[in-house]
């Protein structure tokens, strides 16, 4: 009897043994292929991240232009000959805006976690900025256009040229992204918290 009992707690001791050895090989095969999804993810937050970069810096000169056009839109004797420049700048604006709405799901998404590589996280940090300042800039000069339009729909009610109505695409307040308790792009003041 203490024989079998003898083969029996080796038998069940190498069962245990291969079944530990089973869970320990899945852990380390999913282990493998998180690191690899993770490589592939620091990977796309570095192009994706550049090529959201590049959309960004489109906004500075329709930015440029859009004050241009507003700052020649003071004066009522040239206020109508800017309609049309004025309504094409912010359509160019808003679709920037929306490229840059889409374009950084992704990033969104995946820099919300720390990574081992510098270069990822400063690449999220770069985004983070990125994105605060793109939005609050829009959201700061969105107002700043309604009151061009109003000044606009006052002296020229009766005018077939009309401004076009826009409106926050987004955000209606400005945004503190990247939660450094500023409002980048912004009314640059410290937020509420």
């Amino acid at each position: 009897m203490k024989k079998k009992w003898k083969i029996f707690v080796i038998v069940i001791g190498i069962i245990l043994m291969f079944v530990v050895l089973f869970f320990i090989l899945s852990f380390m095969k999913e282990v493998q292929e998180d690191q690899k999804e993770t490589k592939k993810i620091m990977e796309n937050i570095k192009s994706e991240g550049d090529a959201l970069s590049k959309t960004v810096e489109e906004i500075a000169p329709i930015r440029e232009e859009f004050y241009k056009i507003k700052q020649d839109m003071e004066f009522l004797d040239t206020m109508q000959t800017y309609v049309d420049p004025m309504n094409e700048v912010m359509d160019r604006y808003e679709t920037t805006m929306k490229n840059i709405e889409k374009n950084s799901k992704n990033l969104q998404e995946w820099c919300k976690s720390t990574y081992v590589d510098k270069t990822v996280n400063n690449a999220c940090d770069v985004f983070r900025q990125e994105y605060e300042a793109a939005n609050n800039y829009y959201i700061k000069d969105l107002m700043v256009y309604q009151d061009v339009r109003k000044a606009y729909e006052t002296n020229f009610a009766a005018s077939e040229k009309k401004l076009k109505e826009k409106d926050f695409l987004f955000y209606r307040t400005y945004i503190d992204y990247d939660e450094d308790g500023m409002f980048l792009g912004g009314n640059d003041e410290k937020t509420n918290e």
